[in-house]
């Protein structure tokens, strides 16, 4: 895998071709930066469309750029093309698929998918990253590069130049409503995506789908088919159709195949449906916010072998049927916000299900008795439900990691709590009392947590809420979260396996407790208080309640809705591992209510970036940024005097960036901040040894040139009434800067 140029190095190539220097002409700066963009850092795509485009107007790279965006040239077509042609046919079938459908899936989902289709997927997808030509991300999901998919396409456009029809697989919106409204249709065509670039209703027959008697993969997003339906091919092992507008599919629709079953935000009502279908093969069903279930029927004859389930945001959902618990197939079922469920099955005899969450089911009073030993449950939420009492039977999870679980209703644990062995992450929210006799062998487990607890105190009369000193002892405690407390003044000296606090929205925490736990993080990092930069003359900070000069700052076309950032966030914990995942590595990481950088930071802005300089290795760093909630409207009196707005509840993701010497690096970090009420500050270290293994091949010679960057990428604003913005930075650093 030959490692992509950064946008320095990528500039000056592609200026050398298309310039005959190292530098674009100043007319061209905007065209060379998509010409940039396009290559994504490949030198052979660079010096082809440079020299393509050497001595031609502004009108033709305008057009060039436009038929690069459809059609590949063929000179980057055919030396891309050389390793497809080295593949057999199903592995050439199995890259075309990823090419046109199925790039950026979980490699799970895509090997059953193509399983279904005899391509054999575990060889040939290992077969294609061994030739470079995909790869898998550290969440087990499926990339290629975009010149190489572009490849894979334009393969598929070159079986028939002019007919689409006449095309195994069909993805460009006007080539699929070409097809669909003339009823062109043809047995050629294998998979197809109807998604509009905007909402879109579609005049189509009810027979559309008739002439496509080998169509296995149907996708569709965006558009609202004006008609009923009354056909769908029966060799079908992908449906996907986001917001479909029907109860229930065509009565003469009989997948035998079909492996997934994909219908979020639609009308569909599961009674209805699995009436007539039967399918031994399906094993992905996501019905995430359909608002016409009502209850989820007998799935055990239906689709016995079904192994992810999600049910997400399904808000009128209120009973499931019994024979639910004894899907012994199921791995993953999601509940998340199913807030009318009311009647789970009475028993659990699931003896594949890893994740199980319920979060926010507010009137599930009674969690089902668990028959027979569950080891393979690594995750239970439970959080947020009317739970008050867990049974005894929940000793038989034994292999579970991790626990959320409370309320707002007092919850009784059982004795059996102390058998789960395995629990890393317990999840505490609200009222959550333990079972305080136990026997010889629970002992410890007991005491542990009797210790624990005994670290906070809560004075009634006063309110106020304590971590006392002794929690130090606890060296083995690597993370501290402690959210939406109004009592908590401070936070003592905490042990050194310390590395993650979150504090959010915990508006009480006086400014000296704030000052001496960064300060406590700083000297774990290594970094002294009295290192100075030369050339920082001293930086003038704004008033962060002139919310006029502040607004300028906000980016609105950052902002996203409520549902959107929830699917983000959820994105955010692809796998199982990432909800189990409790290393916090070498990296430090502080959330906390404040406005101010410490003093002792070496460099500070009223800008979302900070440059320095620094020697010939990456020293470490400390970053600290203050987010700051300015009123979208001229109502100023909806702050507190703690800086806590009112009747609104704000959250963002942060991007960290770090660039050297003019070399563009991938996201260091990504943050998020969910449900916060006030202003906060961020604190964020890594020791020099792992930014030397990140950084070293940027470093060149004695003097780098180091920029790091925060961008409020992505928020949403409960009421709209507020949006974040950084206010100020500070990085905190031994640099080597000129005077």
């Amino acid at each position: 895998m030959v490692k992509e140029l950064g946008d320095h190095e990528a500039l000056e190539l592609f200026s050398m071709h298309a310039f005959q220097k190292n530098k674009p002409e100043e007319d061209y700066s905007e065209l060379t930066n998509q010409v940039i963009c396009y290559a994504k850092g490949i030198p052979l795509a660079l010096s082809i469309i440079g020299a393509n485009l050497y001595g031609r107007s502004e009108m033709e790279w305008k057009s060039a750029l436009d038929k690069y965006e459809r059609i590949l040239d063929k000179d980057i077509q055919n030396v891309l093309q050389v390793s497809y042609q080295g593949l057999d046919e199903t592995e050439q079938n199995i890259f075309l698929d990823l090419a046109c459908f199925f790039k950026g899936l979980s490699k799970d989902y895509v090997v059953d998918i193509l399983n279904s289709c005899d391509l054999y997927p575990v060889i040939g997808i290992q077969k294609l990253i061994d030739k470079c030509l995909i790869n898998v991300d550290q969440f087990y999901k499926l990339w290629m590069h975009d010149l190489l998919q572009q490849m894979g396409r334009e393969i598929v456009q070159q079986e028939s130049q002019q007919k689409p029809e006449l095309r195994s697989r069909l993805w460009y919106y006007k080539d699929v409503f070409e097809v669909l409204t003339e009823n062109k249709g043809s047995d050629n065509i294998r998979g197809m995506i109807i998604v509009s670039p905007e909402p879109t209703k579609l005049q189509l027959e009810a027979n559309c789908f008739k002439k496509m008697k080998n169509l296995k993969f149907l996708m569709v997003g965006n558009v609202d088919i004006c008609r009923g339906l009354e056909y769908l091919p029966n060799g079908l092992r992908v449906l996907d159709w986001l917001g479909f507008p029907l109860s229930s599919l065509p009565s003469n629709f009989h997948p035998q195949k079909l492996v997934a079953l994909n219908m979020p935000q639609s009308q569909i009502i599961l009674d209805k449906l699995f009436k007539r279908i039967q399918s031994k093969s399906l094993t992905h069903m996501n019905f995430r916010n359909c608002q016409y279930i009502r209850k989820l029927p007998d799935l055990l004859s239906a689709t016995p072998n079904v192994k992810k389930l999600d049910l997400r945001d399904c808000r009128k959902l209120v009973k499931i049927h019994d024979s639910i618990g004894y899907l012994d197939k199921l791995e993953s079922w999601d509940l998340w916000g199913c807030f009318e469920l009311q009647i789970l099955p009475s028993c659990f005899v699931m003896k594949s299900l890893k994740i199980l969450s319920l979060f926010h089911c507010k009137r599930v009073r009674r969690f089902p008795h668990i028959s027979q030993g569950m080891e393979n449950l690594k995750y239970l939420n439970i959080a947020h439900t009317a739970i008050t009492e867990l049974p005894p039977s929940i000793g038989n999870l034994t292999g579970l990691k991790r626990l959320d679980i409370g309320s707002y209703y007092s919850c009784q644990l059982p004795i059996s709590i102390y058998e789960l062995q395995h629990l890393r992450i317990l999840w505490l929210c609200g009222n959550v009392q333990f079972p305080k006799s136990v026997g010889n062998g629970r002992q410890a487990r007991c005491n542990f947590l009797k210790k624990l607890t005994s670290c906070f105190t809560h004075i009634e009369k006063s309110k106020d809420l304590n971590i006392r000193e002794s929690i130090i002892k606890f060296n083995i405690l690597q993370g501290l979260l402690i959210r939406d407390s109004k009592f908590l003044k401070k936070i003592p000296k905490l042990p050194e396996g310390i590395r993650r606090i979150d504090a959010k929205n915990c508006i009480s925490l006086n400014s000296e407790s704030l000052r001496k736990l960064i300060l406590q993080f700083g000297r774990k990092l290594g970094l002294p208080q009295d290192m100075k930069c030369l050339g920082v003359k001293g930086t003038v900070l704004m008033d962060l309640h002139s919310h006029r000069k502040l607004s300028h700052k906000i980016d609105f076309f950052s902002q996203v809705s409520r549902s959107q950032f929830d699917v983000m966030k959820g994105e955010s914990f692809p796998s199982l591992d990432a909800h189990l995942m409790i290393d916090f590595g070498e990296r430090y990481d502080i959330r906390v209510p404040g406005k101010k950088i410490p003093k002792w930071f070496n460099h500070k802005s009223t800008e979302s970036s900070i440059l320095f300089r620094v020697g010939p290795e990456f020293p470490t760093f400390a970053l600290c940024v203050v987010f700051h909630l300015v009123p979208l409207k001229d109502n100023f009196a909806n702050n507190d005097k703690y800086g806590s707005v009112h009747d609104d509840i704000i959250s963002w993701v942060c991007d960290l960036r770090i660039f050297i010497n003019g070399h563009k690096q991938p996201l260091i970090e990504r943050a998020f901040f969910p449900h916060l009420k006030c202003d906060h500050l961020w604190f964020y270290g890594e020791p020099h040894g792992q930014l030397q293994r990140k950084f070293k091949d940027l470093m060149q010679g004695d003097q780098n040139h180091v920029e790091i960057s925060c961008k409020i990428s992505h928020w949403t604003s409960e009421s709209g009434k507020f949006a974040p913005m950084i206010a100020r930075m500070g990085v905190h650093v031994e640099c080597i800067c000129s005077p």
